[in-house]
Parts: structure tokens; sequence; C-alpha cells
């Protein structure tokens, strides 16, 4: 009995160092190639933030202009001997061939998905690299005691795990954290810009609807002058807006895209507010604020500002049309209907709006 069990005991500890004496293996693996990874990893967090060299040149000659209309935002390819040309010239000036706007718009189109797709393309390669190289320092320092600078590639490679993680994330969520950066900046000019006594501001309301659904309202300022609801976009770019077509126009480096006209969007809201409270729509005024480096180029609609002026535009209305004990009631009114709203619902109303959009 006594020979079995240190039999037993022996067994294990062979067993234990095996496997200490195969963790070790990465400590002299690291040893040598260790101080190696964390030059790489702080070349590589360096570079990320230096303009990008060029690139090889292509073999012939259509394949270099090629390559040099898709950098080059001012010239383009000549669709016949694919010299370069600007995109105004209706007649190429080195084979006379005819260039047509179709074509000149295409292209831009084009290199506009190329050069979005390179941008992708570096960024997930980054991060990839980042996280491999975070991933070997981290595992390799905390698994073995004889790596040097045990202590900094620990920190170096939990850092660069972290930022890996974090720039994923981001990527995926941007549209997302867009948004909620616009709504914060609002809600923070608003803050600042109104005083608190005479103004009461709510953010991110959910209010239940007759059929059963949910909206959502970014802001709501309720004042004795007036319930103000207030609809954030975050774009940049030039804007083309008119107050009664479906969608307004963006155009950001030559590309346009459309996005539902957001007077509209927020009528819906005040609609919301009226029917739950009752109140003449005259009382309710809807407000569009836009934020990032947008411009307008087209005149403003009534009811449109830029955020930075949005405190400006709410003060405006200087006429008292509500009583102090009504604006308590609505302000208690709006948070009841905001807390009945369960975070199922909540979520249910975010993943239907992706499904829309």
């Amino acid at each position: 009995m006594i020979l079995k069990e240190v039999n037993e005991v022996n067994i294990l500890a062979s067993v234990f160092a095996t496997n200490a004496l195969q963790v070790d293996v990465v400590g002299p693996m690291l040893k040598v190639i260790g101080p190696f990874l964390v030059l790489a990893a702080i070349i590589k967090i360096v570079t990320l933030f230096m303009p990008a060299t060029n690139k090889k040149r292509p073999r012939n000659v259509k394949a270099e202009n090629m390559h040099k209309a898709c950098s080059n935002r001012n010239l383009i390819p000549c669709p016949d001997c694919k010299g370069l040309i600007s995109p105004k010239a209706r007649v190429c000036p080195h084979c006379g061939a005819p260039v047509d706007a179709n074509y000149v718009r295409e292209f831009e189109e084009q290199r506009n998905k190329i050069r979005r797709v390179e941008r992708v393309t570096k960024f997930f390669a980054n991060i990839i690299t980042m996280g491999f190289f975070g991933i070997c320092l981290f595992i390799g320092a905390i698994t073995s005691k004889t790596i040097p600078f045990r202590g900094v590639c620990v920190f170096l490679g939990a850092l660069l795990i972290a930022v890996s993680a974090i720039g994923t994330y981001i990527h995926f969520n941007k549209g997302k954290m867009k948004g909620k950066m616009g709504e914060l900046l609002v809600a923070a000019r608003l803050r600042k810009g109104l005083p608190e006594g005479e103004y009461k501001i709510l953010n991110n309301l959910y209010l239940p609807l007759d059929d059963g659904a949910t909206t959502q309202i970014d802001h709501v300022v309720v004042s004795r002058f007036g319930v103000f609801v207030v609809e954030t976009k975050n774009y940049s770019g030039w804007i083309f807006a008119d107050a009664s077509s479906k969608v307004w126009t963006q155009t950001i480096y030559h590309t346009k895209n459309t996005f539902q006209n957001p007077i509209r969007q927020n009528y819906r809201h005040v609609c919301a507010i009226t029917d739950n409270l009752g109140l003449p729509k005259e009382y309710i005024r809807g407000v569009v604020a836009f934020t990032g480096d947008c411009e307008f180029k087209t005149p403003m609609p009534d009811g449109v500002v830029y955020s930075r002026r949005l405190a400006d535009y709410i003060k405006s209305f200087a006429t008292p049309i509500l009583k102090d004990c009504e604006k308590e009631e609505i302000i208690v009114a709006l948070n009841e209907w905001d807390t009945s709203v369960t975070p199922a619902q909540r979520v249910a109303h975010v993943d239907n709006l992706q499904r829309c959009h």
C-alpha cells in the first residue's frame, strides 16, 4: 500500500514536472525573440500615426496611371488610352477620345469604394498585428519568469490586447457610437446654455405609442415657453435639405448619401408627446440639431439649427405659454412614461431600427 501511494506521488510529480518544463519552454524562446517583439510592437504603434509611404510602382504605364488616378482625386484615366486627364475634360488631350460624364461619375464611385476597402483592410491589418503581438507578449510573460523585462512585457501585451479589442468594437459600432457622441454633446450644450431653474432637460426618453410600439426621443426641454423636442443628427460634409422632401442629401469626399428627413422623423416624436400629454401642438416645438463639421449648402429649414446655436434658438421663444404647475406635471408624466418602458422593449426598439436602417 505504501509503495503504491509512493508510485502515485511519483507519477503526479512527473506530470507536474513535465507541465512545468513545457511551460518553461516559452521563457527561453521569448528570451531570444522577446526584445524583438517589444521593438516590433513599439514600431507598429509609432507607424500608425505616420503618413503612408508610396507603394510599389506598377509594372506598366497604364497600370501606373490607374494607380495614380486612384490616389489623386484631381485626375482620372482616359477610357481609351488610360492617360491621366482632368475629370472636367470632355476630350482626352492625349488621344482625342471623348470622355463621358457618366464614365467620370462611375470611376469616382469606384475609386471611393477602393479607398474605403483599403482603409478597412489597413485597419484590420493593424488590429490583428497589435493583437498578435499583445497575446504573444502577455501569455509568454505570465507563464515564464525567465523572460527579461517581464513586467514591461505584461503591461505592453495587455495594452496591445486592449487597444485591439477596443478598436474592433469601435469599428463595428462606429455608427452607434457616433450618434451617442452627438447626443452627449447636445446634452452638454443644453445644460451649459439654458438656465437650470427655468428649463428642465430630459435625455434619451422612451415613450409608448398607441399601437404598442415605442419611440425614442433624444432630448426634451420643458419650460414655461413650451416643450421642445430635439432630434440630434451627427453628420459631416455638405448637407442639401428641403423641408418638404422625404430624404436629404449628404455629400462628403465626392460621395453622395441620402438620409431620412429629420423634420418628418421628429414630427412623430412631437405627435407622441402631444397624444400622451393631451397638449395642443402649438405648445410643442420640434427642433433638429446638427453636430459634427457639416455645412448646409441650402437654406436651413425652420426648426433646424447647428448644435452650437441650439440653446440660443430655444431661448429665442420668450413668451410664457405654460404655468409652473403645468410644467411640473409634464416633467412628471414624461418620466413616468419613460420608466414604464421595459428593458426588453428598449432592446426591441433598437433592433427594429437596425433592421430598418
